[in-house]
């Protein structure tokens, strides 16, 4: 049974449906500010991205996940953020510093998640998880960037 915050695509593997919402809204948003659909991609990748990395690095320390492969997904990831910043979008300091201190306050509570494989649904854990993504997607999509 898929856990109903989940959409699963196959071979591709399983999608929070909160995340798909906000790669849409984020892309929707900033083509229309930019009027380019590379840009928008971008912001898409490096929030997405850069969440990932954060979020396994994170969990590599409090949960004791293997490095190697936090490493290897670290190394994968970083080149979005990397492109984004090149290409002069930077995500809202404002935001960035709400995102840390949600995610402070998430790491205090313990870094429990709520995982595709697992049956016991928190709500609390998913909403620790959308509120920080979230916030981190507003810190993209709110880049001088984009909004000038």
């Amino acid at each position: 049974m898929i856990p109903p915050q989940w959409i699963e695509f196959g071979i591709i593997g399983s999608v929070r449906i909160s995340t798909l919402l906000t790669a849409f809204g984020i892309f929707i948003y900033v083509f229309l500010r930019t009027k380019k659909l590379f840009i928008a991609a971008i912001a898409v990748m490096a929030w997405i991205s850069l969440f990932e990395i954060i979020f396994v690095i994170t969990d590599s320390i409090m949960h004791s996940v293997p490095w190697r492969g936090t490493f290897w997904i670290v190394a994968a990831l970083a080149a979005y953020p990397i492109l984004a910043y090149v290409q002069g979008i930077r995500p809202n300091y404002i935001l960035i510093l709400i995102f840390l201190s949600i995610w402070c306050l998430w790491i205090f509570m313990g870094f429990d998640y709520n995982s595709y494989n697992e049956p016991i649904f928190i709500s609390m854990n998913e909403f620790m998880n959308v509120i920080s993504k979230t916030t981190l997607a507003i810190a993209y999509a709110l880049s001088k960037y984009i909004t000038h």
